[in-house]
């Protein structure tokens, strides 16, 4: 409800919504996907999210899939 709610209000196309080594949850077209974390052993998450975010929209405005993208976002900020 969240996710929509924000979508709608905002005429955003995309929410989402970051879970630390839980992975993340991505809203887009109507339809709200969790995907998984990678395991890692966290020596400092400083970083982290601005690692996901950085490689999510490099790799979103390339491949125009928000669910490819938040994949390799993951990764990243998993590194």
């Amino acid at each position: 409800n969240f996710c929509r709610y924000i979508a709608t209000e905002f005429e955003i196309s995309i929410v989402i919504i970051t879970a630390a080594d839980q992975g993340c949850h991505i809203y887009t077209n109507l339809t709200f996907t969790s995907l998984p974390g990678i395991p890692v052993e966290v020596v400092d998450a400083v970083g982290a999210g601005d690692a996901f975010s950085a490689a999510f929209m490099f790799h979103y405005c390339h491949s125009k899939n928000a669910i490819d993208a938040a994949l390799m976002a993951n990764k990243v900020g998993a590194y």
